[in-house]
């Protein structure tokens, strides 16, 4: 496989992990629902899902991805109660801590942790991720280099507001401007909390709560697209399926997806 075939499987799953351990560490008033119900399956079909499987201590120690006839299963290891390792068979990611917190996840081609192909850092400001600066190693080049660079802004409650990503331009040596994405949420319980969001169903950011509204604007803040979501939930406020519409600027149609969540 190809080593930018390898950053890009492993940066999707990274992305996936990185909402799962900076986020699950939040105390609010939904923490003890969230590790009281635990998502186990995330599906869009019969054949396109994802399973979670958990230890003793509700930690996640095993996803497996379904497309078709294609499975993948990623295991998680982890150290003091924190994730430290992902394996899938094709590639792995390791994971450091600065303060108690994630700090960067290093993208490797094997499971020994020998072929490094990138890695991702993390920023924070007030105890919450300011910036995360993805980087991968270009051929040649003895150590990774910055190629997407993403900053947040919060509500008051937590949640993601708007996230500004940046490209790297290596003509210049500068960060341009990409793309940036708001975002709105209903009030209920969002399961991807302990789970992460890039890996299913390709949310952008994790919050406490449920998106219900994605505005994508370009490069010159001229709008791309609009996504929204809608639920129906369970008694403890927990969504059991969700409708997506994409719509492109300008576009009368919308791309329609439907998922639908299973519980232990």
């Amino acid at each position: 496989m190809k080593p930018i075939t390898i950053f890009n499987r492993l940066l999707s799953l990274a992305l996936l992990t990185t909402a799962l351990f900076t986020t699950s560490c939040k105390k609010d008033k939904d923490d003890k629902r969230i590790k009281e119900m635990r998502l186990i399956k995330l599906e869009e079909s019969a054949t396109s899902y994802t399973t979670f499987d958990y230890n003793s201590k509700n930690q996640v120690v095993k996803m497996t991805s379904n497309e078709g006839t294609i499975a993948q299963t990623f295991n998680v290891s982890y150290e003091n109660n924190k994730p430290s390792l992902i394996k899938s068979g094709e590639g792995s990611m390791k994971f450091t801590y600065v303060n108690n917190k994630l700090d960067a996840t290093k993208l490797f081609a094997d499971d020994a942790q020998t072929q490094l192909v990138g890695h991702i850092k993390l920023n924070y400001l007030n105890e919450r991720i300011d910036n995360m600066v993805i980087s991968h190693l270009l051929e040649g080049a003895q150590e990774p280099t910055p190629i997407v660079k993403s900053l947040y802004e919060y509500y008051a409650n937590g949640d993601v507001k708007k996230q500004v990503d940046y490209v790297w331009n290596p003509l210049n040596g500068q960060f341009k401007l990409s793309a940036s994405t708001v975002y709105e949420y209903d009030d209920k319980v969002n399961p991807l909390l302990a789970l992460g969001d890039a890996y299913t169903i390709s949310f952008k950011a994790v919050s406490q709560h449920n998106p219900v509204k994605e505005t994508e604007y370009d490069e010159n803040n001229e709008l791309s697209f609009t996504t929204t979501y809608t639920y129906t939930y369970n008694s403890n406020a927990y969504p059991v399926t969700a409708q997506r519409k994409i719509t492109a600027a300008g576009k009368a149609n919308s791309t329609v997806s439907n998922f639908k969540y299973t519980y232990q």
